[in-house]
């Protein structure tokens, strides 16, 4: 699978802006869940919202364990 950074611009001392092609759907999912809070995807909307269907699946198993 690959990532091919498109474009990217400093926006402060933290945070970059990064528009970027992944390969696949899924990969970009896997991706992007797995950098947690240090990335803010702000689209397309449709894997915003997956992502956020994934966190909110992630949640109710957490939460049913303790």
């Amino acid at each position: 699978m690959y990532i091919r950074i498109l474009k990217y611009s400093k926006i402060n001392k933290d945070w970059i802006e990064v528009i970027a092609d992944l390969e696949t759907r899924e990969w970009a999912l896997h991706h992007i869940l797995g950098l947690g809070d240090s990335v803010v995807l702000w689209e397309p909307e449709e894997l915003r919202e997956s992502i956020l269907i994934s966190v909110r699946k992630i949640l109710d198993s957490y939460s049913k364990n303790l």
